[in-house]
């Protein structure tokens, strides 16, 4: 171990001896970053928890027990500073995993509100079509029906049918090309006829 008479550098410490302090800073300051590093993993809080346990160590000189070892009591300061930084991580987890989970919230509100808009602006594009276009479109879209069953309950051919939903998709698409992928999302309209 080291070879150095703890006891008198504690006294030379107590009393300002920066030499001492350089004595004990040599001799114990890498096994103490070994041991901080093998718990945290993270270099920079070790360096900071060194740094701050020796500044520490410094100004409280005149404080420390010199019945105690520097060594014990340096290794106890350390593992003080360990538990602060676990419970400071495990604070900051908490922190970003509940602002997450806000974000999180705010964006399915903001998404439901900007669903509503665009609903209400493809429901006024809709009413803008001609009327059998309109109950066409509203009959395929909205009551889900084949283009068979809504020519034969308005009397049409299947082929119109078509054109007439195909009209509408076009006019749609003109009036609302941002949210036509939206639109799709929510049902509004048939990814294919």
């Amino acid at each position: 171990m080291k070879h150095f008479d703890e006891f008198s550098l504690m006294e030379c410490l107590k009393s300002g001896s920066m030499e001492a302090f350089d004595v004990l800073y040599v001799a114990y300051s890498k096994e103490l970053y070994m041991y901080a590093f093998r718990r945290l993993h993270d270099v920079n809080a070790v360096e900071d928890i060194l740094q701050e346990v020796f500044t520490s160590f410094w100004e409280k000189r005149t404080q420390v027990d010199i019945s105690v070892s520097a060594r014990a009591y340096l290794y106890q300061a350390v593992r003080f500073k360990i538990a602060d930084q676990y419970r400071k991580d495990e604070y900051v987890q908490r922190y970003f995993t509940d602002s997450r989970i806000s974000d999180s919230v705010d964006l399915q509100i903001a998404e439901r509100i900007d669903s509503k808009d665009q609903l209400r602006s493809t429901l006024s594009c809709i009413e803008e079509l001609p009327v059998k276009m309109q109950q066409v479109f509203k009959m395929s879209r909205f009551d889900h029906l084949s283009v068979i069953e809504i020519a034969q309950r308005l009397q049409l051919s299947t082929q119109t049918v078509k054109n007439q939903i195909s009209k509408a998709l076009s006019h749609l698409r003109k009036r609302h090309l941002g949210y036509l992928e939206n639109l799709a999302m929510i049902g509004l309209i048939a990814v294919s006829l």
